[in-house]
């Protein structure tokens, strides 16, 4: 048994919701390749063990951010096909259709990655896994806000009864509201959110060009690498303070 197994779970969870199906030591093994290749490459060529471990940090994150990026997406894409779906559910529940096989139609019927998510949790219960603890896993694999309020309304109506067409159709209503306020704050932090992008990047590009043009100007900077990690420190505090204060909870 590993020595914090929920952690691994968790990171194992992590990557599988970036819908690429790898394993940890694979993305692992990935990410020190990349590394290691980057590191040999930079330290044989420019003869700077500074700028080839930084680059070689940089590059063993790489797949991870890659992943990241990826997570973001899929989730992002399966909320926007919420709504449709829990219209299509509500109309089949309303022709005598149960449950299970309103999560198969969309299994059916929908692109990815919300066909993959619900045909997942229908294999689940026809397996026999109780409804309730497929939902629960369901709302555990992709952990949105739209999800989860969908997990919790069908297990209280299973347990309390009621319309559950209707209160489909009313969720669908919900999640476009939400759908569209999120768009709206987007748009109004577009400003905070390209200032981050540009003070991040421009440093970066600045670096390369000076040493590419006149190396002899930026070598001041790399025998100095306690300037240059305060250089680095310095700007990931202010991004991730643009980022605290660019992010709207809502």
């Amino acid at each position: 048994m590993l020595p914090n197994e929920s952690l691994w779970r968790q990171l194992q969870t992590w990557i599988d919701q970036s819908g690429y199906g790898l394993q940890i030591y694979q993305v692992a093994l990935l990410s020190v390749a990349a590394g290691l290749l980057v590191w040999v490459v930079i330290a044989v060529v420019i003869q700077s063990m500074l700028l080839a471990t930084c680059m070689a940090i940089a590059t063993a994150a790489a797949p991870w951010v890659f992943l990241h990026c990826a997570r973001n997406r899929r989730r992002t894409i399966l909320c926007q096909q919420l709504p449709e779906v829990f219209e299509v559910m509500s109309r089949a529940i309303r022709v005598g259709q149960t449950v299970q096989s309103a999560f198969q139609l969309v299994g059916n019927d929908f692109p990815p990655p919300v066909s993959q998510e619900f045909a997942y949790c229908y294999e689940q219960q026809h397996l026999g896994i109780s409804q309730e603890a497929a939902l629960r896993d369901l709302a555990r694999r992709m952990p949105i806000m739209e999800l989860r309020i969908f997990a919790v309304a069908l297990i209280i109506n299973s347990r309390t009864g009621g319309n559950l067409a209707e209160l489909l159709l009313k969720l669908a209503t919900l999640i476009r509201k939400r759908l569209t306020l999120a768009g709206r704050i987007k748009a109004l932090t577009g400003e905070g959110r390209m200032q981050a992008l540009v003070l991040a990047l421009l440093p970066v590009i600045l670096f390369f060009v000076m040493l590419a043009w006149n190396p002899e100007y930026i070598q001041e900077l790399i025998d100095r690498p306690l300037i240059l990690a305060g250089c680095v420190v310095s700007q990931a505090i202010g991004i991730l303070w643009i980022r605290r204060v660019s992010t709207i909870s809502y």
